[in-house]
């Protein structure tokens, strides 16, 4: 019984170390991400702030602009949200939703923790 309450602990132990560096490395990920678009956001491109020609066209820009819908929704639209929902949680470095993906993997990881201490019970 010895032996197998060690052996348990010892894979607890090697699960929960591989939580701690994964958290620690999109942690520090994380914090990069954020500190980049912080800096985008106080220091716009010059291109941004000196081009207002969009402002006042009749057309605009995607930006200023948005569609209406039918409200009909085909099975291929549907197809492309999904596909949109998984780029948004891909980890892929420089992607525009890397911080959303990051902390999406965060609570997952978080989730794992409770999963794992869970299992204490079992024992």
């Amino acid at each position: 019984m010895a032996k197998e309450l060690e052996e348990a602990f010892q894979s607890m132990h090697i699960k929960l170390e591989q939580v701690e560096v994964d958290c620690c490395q999109h942690v520090q990920r994380l914090l990069i991400v954020r500190r980049d678009l912080l800096y985008k956001m106080q220091n716009p491109p010059l291109e941004i702030m000196n081009d207002h020609g969009d402002l006042y066209s009749e057309t605009g820009s995607s930006f200023f602009t948005h569609s209406t819908g039918t409200g009909t929704s085909s099975k291929r639209s549907s197809k492309n949200k999904r596909k949109h929902e998984r780029k948004k949680l891909r980890l892929k470095e420089g992607s525009p939703f890397e911080d959303l993906a990051i902390i999406h993997e965060l609570y997952v990881l978080y989730n794992s923790i409770n999963g794992i201490l869970g299992n204490t019970s079992n024992l």
